[in-house]
């Protein structure tokens, strides 16, 4: 709630601001207007750049207080790392936590040059990924949400129209076929996700700086992921 105020404060400033610039257009000239609206914009600018270490350092205190460890930051992504250029994802935070047995790394990330493929929608843009190290390496496997989806027809499985599943073995596929997964997906409840050798990839577009309840819901969605798949951690019961 916290930043959709901020974010309508920002919308309404600027909508002020506009107007303002107008005013002293007709008023003072576009020189004196111009010169002034240079100074309001880099204010604008600190205070969004004061803002989100902010949000930085509020996260680095709850991760300590919560049990989150630094990780380093991930050079290699699984996704087509052949075909993905040098530089196009880049790792800005990461922290790991043991859960369940498990390791989970959650961070934020940014891309450019469509350097996530087909795990994500747009090929330049910032999220929120999640890496599991699952307890034994599987056969590679991913749902990806297609980047153009038809309109509906009569009888069409809305899963197979909005989702593409990707196997290198038939290791998931009654999992895949599996109402509950394909539910869940249709519904926002599990994000889009990779599995690659003995790890888990998830990531979910936002512009928002990384916050203590993405984290949260990160992790959440990546252990629900898994009990869809049929993937019991370690210390399972």
């Amino acid at each position: 709630m916290r930043i959709l105020f901020v974010l309508c404060l920002i919308c309404c400033g600027l909508a002020g601001y506009r107007i303002a610039i107008r005013s002293l257009v007709h008023r003072v000239g576009v020189a004196p207007t111009l010169g002034l609206a240079v100074v309001v914009l880099g204010l604008v600018a600190v205070g969004l750049i004061g803002w989100r270490l902010a949000a930085g350092r509020s996260l680095d205190r709850w991760c300590a207080r919560n049990g989150w460890s630094p990780a380093a930051a991930r050079a290699a992504w699984p996704w087509t790392p052949q075909q993905t250029p040098p530089g196009a994802v880049t790792v800005r935070f990461a922290a790991v936590k043991t859960l369940r047995g498990l390791s989970i790394t959650v961070g934020e990330l940014s891309w450019t040059r469509d350097g996530l493929g087909g795990s994500v929608e747009k090929p330049n843009g910032d999220g929120v990924f999640t890496v599991v190290r699952l307890p034994k390496s599987y056969p590679a496997t991913a749902v990806q949400r297609r980047r153009t989806v038809g309109r509906r027809r009569a009888g069409e499985d809305e899963f197979l129209r909005k989702f593409r599943f990707i196997v290198d073995e038939p290791y998931f596929a009654h999992q895949l076929a599996d109402p509950a997964l394909r539910a869940a997906h249709l519904t926002g409840r599990v994000p889009r996700w990779a599995i690659v050798g003995d790890e888990l990839y998830t990531v979910v577009a936002s512009r928002l700086p990384l916050r203590p309840t993405q984290m949260v819901r990160a992790t959440e969605q990546a252990l629900h992921l898994l009990r869809l798949l049929g993937i019991r951690p370690p210390d399972a019961a």
